[in-house]
């Protein structure tokens, strides 16, 4: 089961709202929080409350599934970041999105009072979308896998992978 951490979903909100190009002053406004609370929630040191959590995933276009923890799933893709990177020096745009299939609420404590639910995550998968050029693909999670596998055993891969090795 995933559950939610304070410093990932602190690390997520920091990644969306740098992608989004505005600072967390910026942020804390358009939330009605300040500065200091928004570093304090990307560093992990304090818990955001849900209604929090829903008005930044707002501000930052996406959704709070978005900032909860699905690294379980996401590692599984990243765990092997060569095969990413060969993707994208051969030209490729790879686009990883989480999805959560089953999940449940639990409170959300502070300062031991509860003051709301999160969303937690009980069963997850993934999409994964290779752009290039005009053309787009989508791949489920198990699609993905087996494309992964296949692309592995290829000479292609093999010869970019020992060449970014002897590269480092």
């Amino acid at each position: 089961m995933v559950t939610t951490d304070n410093k990932i979903i602190g690390s997520k909100i920091k990644y969306y709202r740098t992608k989004k190009r505005i600072t967390q002053k910026e942020l804390g406004n358009l939330i009605g929080k300040s500065e200091i609370t928004i570093r304090k929630y990307e560093s992990g040191d304090i818990q955001v409350p849900n209604n929090v959590l829903q008005a930044i995933a707002s501000a930052l276009d996406v959704s709070v599934i978005n900032l909860m923890d699905l690294s379980e799933k996401e590692d599984a893709i990243h765990k092997d970041n060569a095969f990413i990177k060969y993707l994208e020096s051969i030209g490729y745009t790879v686009e990883i999105q989480p999805e959560v299939l089953e999940w449940h609420y639990e409170d959300v404590i502070e300062d031991g009072k509860v003051i709301g639910k999160a969303q937690i995550a009980d069963k997850e998968t993934y999409t994964v979308t290779m752009i290039k050029d005009k053309d787009k693909i989508t791949f489920t999670e198990k699609e993905f896998e087996e494309f992964q596998s296949t692309i592995k055993n290829s000479v292609d891969y093999q010869v970019w992978l020992k060449n970014s090795k002897q590269s480092k």
